[in-house]
């Protein structure tokens, strides 16, 4: 007869926060992360134009506008935010401005971490404007792990 492990009770909130953690700083299923795909990456390499519309810049600043977004309706700021806004090249032009930009972002990561394991699970599933805090999270993960490919190939464009 063999033996069956039971499982721990585990929150929904715990698991959502630790993909989100997971995609940003790595250890994550899909072996791949913002701080991974970031290494090595210069300033010229982040705002280089490769043929794409895109920049590994604009990229990164993209994800974490978006990111700010999911934040601000999980914490209960009412923003209204415009696509656009998120689409704006960011000023880089030194070493220093793109190691700003990193920063920024993680240090935005590490608050939207915090809100989420301090977000009541009994709302994950409350309907909002468009969305559930359940979808808006998971979507928050999913629109990290799109942009991560597109920033992985701009990477390889960048150093050939």
């Amino acid at each position: 007869m063999t033996e069956t492990k039971k499982l721990k009770s585990v929150k929904i909130i715990d698991t959502i926060a630790q993909h989100f953690y997971e995609v940003n700083y790595g250890d994550n299923w899909t072996d791949a992360s913002v701080k991974d795909i970031l290494h090595g990456i210069t300033y010229e390499q982040a705002i280089k134009k490769t043929g794409s519309a895109n920049t590994i810049a604009l990229l990164l600043f993209h994800m974490d506008f978006y990111n700010m977004v999911v934040y601000n309706r999980i914490v209960g700021t009412t923003k209204h935010f415009e696509h656009e806004e998120s689409l704006k090249e960011p000023n880089i032009s030194s070493e220093a401005d793109w190691q700003q930009l990193q920063q920024q972002y993680f240090n935005n990561v590490n608050k939207i971490h915090k809100a989420i394991l301090e977000f009541d699970e009994s709302r994950l599933f409350e309907q909002t404007t468009k969305n559930t805090p359940y979808k808006n999270l998971h979507g928050l993960v999913e629109h990290i792990h799109y942009h991560l490919g597109q920033i992985s190939l701009l990477k390889k464009l960048t150093t050939e």
